[in-house]
């Protein structure tokens, strides 16, 4: 099994995770496919600690910033979920008719 099916794999089964890819081929195409299929990050061998340090650390920075963007989607859409339940309940509770007046201070005066 190729890197890049275990990479297509691993996103099947859980597309948020990252995926750092380190390869002995590391062609510019072979790293445009990795990140195509996915992945975080592309390095090619032979590679240096500090660097696997910093893209580590990048991809760790990047999982934490996409758990707090789904978070705050989701709020927003509980939010929303929420004012359309309050609109339907104001709709139910105060049902306006076809033509109805619903400035009171102009209907009063008008009669």
């Amino acid at each position: 099994m190729s890197g890049f099916e275990v990479l297509r794999n691993i996103k099947k089964l859980k597309a948020d995770i990252e995926v750092i890819i380190v390869t002995g081929y590391g062609t510019l195409k072979n790293a445009q496919e990795a990140i195509h299929h996915g992945a975080g990050d592309f390095i090619s061998k032979p590679f240096n600690i500090p660097d696997i340090i910093s893209i580590v650390n990048k991809s760790f920075l990047r999982r934490r910033y996409n758990l707090q963007i789904n978070s705050l989607v989701k709020q927003i859409k509980g939010l929303r979920d929420l004012e359309e339940e309050e609109q339907e309940g104001l709709q139910e509770n105060f049902p306006l008719t076809c033509g109805e007046n619903i400035n009171p201070q102009r209907g009063a005066s008008e009669h």
